[in-house]
């Protein structure tokens, strides 16, 4: 190709590029504030219908969640990025989807933090989610058939984990947090979404090869020793590791959800974080 066609090519995917930008749905207002870790408020990260929240929430999350990357396919962040903590309030102008929420919240990152990252993919070490029975389901696997947009269920679906005027929106989690014990009530969920946000407790990707299709709600138990470094007691932290009231995660996961993790080496997709700063409170 001609030195010429290839300017005008890089031109045009300049251009593409930036309309993307201009086109992309953004926050009418947002408000960010970093704040002190406190372990008398929970961790909370809500979307809903023209608004995304989160409280007391480490920027890695956030990164996670708008980005659809496990937080062990992050690179070269700094450890700022996952221990300090943020308020985040954002309204759209308009009611939008979950998936236009997040890519507003993509827009809120590389605006107010600064954040430039790009993909590479990559043979890793994985986990390979499979069932142990391929028969037969876990008791806290609830198939539902839901219609997302209207959040109702259909008059054949199985009535799952909540009550018709309190379920939460698709995809959404319900966690209760005590001592290292995690109680997750998930809401018309995939397994491939489920198994993805395994991966931060299991140290790896986590990739769903359970053949199931379709939406559940998971209720889930477990331990989970990823929150215990947010307990700063050291003598309240050493009698919680010695005396677990819950099952590990690997356990929970064959007991309750009838499903079990397996080493594997796959091509999966990690986002690399080319620069990002701290933003400034408003």
């Amino acid at each position: 190709m001609r030195a010429g066609a290839v300017g005008i090519v890089a031109m045009l995917g300049m251009c593409s590029i930036a309309a993307q930008e201009r086109t992309a749905p953004q926050f009418e207002v947002a408000s960010v504030r970093p704040r002190a870790i406190d372990m008398s408020t929970p961790l909370s990260f809500t979307v809903l219908g023209d608004g995304l929240t989160a409280i007391n929430y480490p920027l890695v999350w956030l990164i996670t969640a708008a980005y659809g990357v496990q937080e062990t396919r992050l690179e070269h962040l700094p450890s700022w990025a996952r221990t300090e903590r943020f308020d985040i309030r954002a309204k759209a102008s308009q009611p939008a989807s979950r998936t236009e929420m997040l890519e507003m919240l993509r827009g809120l990152l590389s605006d107010r933090f600064k954040l430039k990252a790009h993909t590479e993919a990559r043979v890793s070490d994985v986990y390979l989610l499979t069932r142990l029975d391929p028969t037969s389901l876990g008791r806290g696997l609830h198939p539902v058939t839901i219609d997302c947009d209207s959040n109702t269920l259909s008059p054949s679906s199985a009535p799952g984990l909540f009550p018709p005027d309190e379920r939460p929106k698709c995809g959404m989690s319900r966690v209760e947090m005590r001592d290292g014990n995690a109680l997750q009530r998930r809401a018309a969920v995939t397994l491939t979404s489920f198994a993805s946000s395994l991966s931060g407790s299991l140290g790896r990707p986590v990739l769903d090869r359970t053949a199931l299709i379709g939406t559940f709600d998971i209720e889930l138990h477990h331990r989970d020793d990823a929150v215990l470094q947010f307990i700063f007691n050291p003598t309240r932290r050493a009698e919680v590791e010695a005396n677990p009231t819950a099952p590990t995660l690997r356990d929970a996961l064959r007991e309750q959800l009838g499903l079990m993790v397996t080493p594997g080496r796959e091509s999966v997709e990690f986002l690399i974080i080319d620069s990002i700063e701290r933003p400034t409170a408003d």
